[in-house]
């Protein structure tokens, strides 16, 4: 038998294939650990971007990292996002503002924004390490800054007390 194909080897596998299973495919394992999952990332109070749609609106900041974050969309969230593909839009027109981290003029998001006149800015590259969910944020999108409040948390969810 090839050492491939050896029991340990087979349970390896196995409890691999378990895990990817239970925590999700392994593009949103790669998320976790390119946006920094588990604390590892530094708080920032104050992001800049560039105006991209102007407005102010606070509201509790949701990073989107990929798919699996979609259905954590609340209306009148601040939304942070870095790529965005074109079948998520029905979700993000429930947001509040976007912030995204790249200043691409292709992004959907950009191009959302612009159409629904949602307050955005854009180019604010490092936001995907620096800000977390459920905090409360103001986005002054005519100035270009996201200002958080690393000490005011909102619920997760309507009815949860934290």
């Amino acid at each position: 038998v090839p050492a491939s194909a050896g029991a340990e080897k087979l349970a390896e596998r196995k409890v691999r294939y378990l895990e990817d299973g239970h925590k999700g495919a392994p593009d949103w394992m790669m998320d976790q650990i390119g946006y920094g999952f588990g604390g590892g990332y530094r708080l920032s109070p104050v992001l800049r971007g560039r105006p991209l749609v102007p407005g102010k609106v606070t509201g509790p900041v949701r990073r989107l990292c990929s798919a699996w974050g979609l259905n954590r969309i609340r209306p009148g969230d601040i939304v942070v996002v870095d790529q965005v593909e074109p079948s998520w839009l029905p979700w993000l027109v429930q947001a509040g503002a976007l912030v995204i981290a790249e200043a691409d003029p292709l992004n959907s998001a950009a191009s959302l924004a612009c159409a629904c006149a949602i307050p955005a800015i854009w180019g604010a590259s490092d936001v995907m390490h620096s800000v977390r969910d459920d905090l409360l944020a103001t986005l002054d999108a005519e100035q270009g800054v996201l200002d958080v409040d690393e000490a005011e948390m909102v619920d997760s969810e309507p009815g949860e007390t934290n």
